[in-house]
C-alpha cells in the first residue's frame, strides 16, 4: 500500500525529477521575480535639491557641503528636539515608577 501511495503522488506531477524541481522553483519565486519587475520599470528619480532664488541656482540645504552654517542650525535643532524627546521619556518613566510605588 505504502507503494501504492507513492506511486500516486508521482502519478499527480509532484515528481522529484525536474519538472518538479521546476514547477516548485517557479511557485517559490515568483514574488521575487514580480518585486524585481516592480522596482525596475518603476520611476524612481533622486528628489531634487532646493534652490534659493537669489543665490544663482546654486543648490542649498543641509547636506550641501558649502551651507555649513545652515547644516549647524540644522543640527543643533535636531538635537534639541531630540533632547525634548528624551525628557519627556524620562518625565513618563518617573510618573509610572511613582504610579507604581517604586
Amino acid at each position: 500500500q505504502v507503494l501504492a501511495a507513492g506511486a500516486a503522488s508521482d502519478d499527480a506531477g509532484v515528481g522529484s525529477g525536474p519538472a518538479g524541481f521546476l514547477k516548485k522553483a517557479a511557485f517559490v519565486t515568483t514574488p521575487m521575480w514580480i518585486s524585481a519587475v516592480l522596482l525596475v520599470t518603476s520611476d524612481i528619480r533622486p528628489q531634487p535639491l532646493p534652490m534659493e532664488p537669489g543665490q544663482g541656482g546654486e543648490p542649498q540645504g543641509p547636506d550641501v557641503p558649502g551651507n555649513v552654517s545652515a547644516r549647524i542650525r540644522w543640527l543643533e535643532s535636531e538635537l534639541q528636539s531630540s533632547q525634548a524627546a528624551v525628557e519627556e521619556g524620562q518625565r513618563r518613566i518617573r510618573a509610572l515608577e511613582a504610579a507604581l510605588g517604586h
